[in-house]
């Protein structure tokens, strides 16, 4: 007719508390479930998908694919955006380089022809 239990008891003893305990806990800041770690996993918005006729389940559908689409969109052209921007920082150095060396083979040319640098005049 009943149960038996024949293993050891899980529960501990003297954990139990009054309700004044708990007011006094409650007054002072102190947690109330002594040891309980609260766990917030957000607001969930999220419908019902069981409830809804196919109507309503075709159109979240379509809503959560553009969504999606709108996400991969964002995405594909933040990378895009890199790319060109270390596309144009490697233009800036190539370029900044080759005016560098320009610069070097006209200096040298002066040299040769003993002409003073226009770099010493200023």
């Amino acid at each position: 007719m009943g149960e038996i239990n024949n293993q050891p008891s899980k529960t501990v003893p003297n954990q139990a508390m009054t309700v004044r305990e708990l007011i006094i806990r409650f007054a002072s800041g102190l947690p109330l479930d002594a040891g309980k770690v609260p766990i917030f996993e957000g607001d969930t918005d999220l419908p019902d998908i069981e409830k809804m006729d196919l109507i309503e389940q075709h159109a979240y559908y379509d809503q959560l694919m553009a969504d999606r689409k709108a996400v991969e969109d964002r995405v594909t052209n933040a990378r895009k955006k890199q790319e060109e921007m270390k596309m144009e920082k490697v233009v800036s150095e190539r370029v900044q380089q080759r005016i560098k060396e320009a610069e070097d083979k006209v200096l040298e040319k002066w040299r040769e022809q003993n002409i003073p640098s226009p770099k010493n005049n200023l």
